[in-house]
């Protein structure tokens, strides 16, 4: 299933640290906020992926050690985390729209089937021939679950944004 990396605390403590900074080095969040700088990368990578910032390039510091300089595209936090979101959102949405609502279950091997391969087979297990029971499928909960701590996620940032301005 899929994992939202946006929920993750260090991710949010970048993201708040590089929102309202046109420029940034790798180090400096390093510093401020004692993470590992490849966890600090992997980070700015996939917010380069989704437009956020880029690269600017690179420093040397020395005898060989580079700091990586980064631009920020989107500065506004609460738009940061909506162009997150809404990726994340959309992957949800595709993963939930593969899944069928009901689906067939042996309680012996504990294999699942959807509708049709279950009735293929007069609704007994491939593997040891137990009938199979009907079930809710327990992946849309979780994805449902996801998607609510998302727009829970969302609404705490524009909260936040709001008593700030205040």
């Amino acid at each position: 299933m899929y994992t939202m990396w946006i929920l993750d605390t260090n991710v949010q403590n970048i993201i708040d640290y590089i929102a309202n900074k046109s420029e940034f080095t790798e180090k400096e969040i390093k510093k401020k906020l004692k993470i590992k700088e490849n966890e600090i990368r992997k980070v700015l990578y996939k917010l380069q992926e989704l437009g956020i910032v880029y690269p600017i390039g690179s420093l040397i510091i020395k005898e060989g050690k580079y700091d990586f300089k980064w631009g920020t595209k989107i500065t506004d936090i609460e738009k940061i985390y909506e162009v997150i979101i809404e990726k994340e959102l959309k992957v949800l949405e595709e993963e939930k729209s593969k899944e069928q609502e009901i689906i067939y279950y042996c309680e012996e091997c504990r294999l699942s089937y959807d509708f049709d391969t279950a009735e293929e087979n007069d609704f007994k297990c491939t593997e040891c021939g137990y009938l199979l029971i009907q079930k809710t499928n327990d992946k849309i909960f979780k994805i449902n679950e996801k998607i609510e701590e998302l727009k829970k996620l969302l609404e705490k940032v524009k909260t936040e944004k709001i008593k700030a301005k205040a």
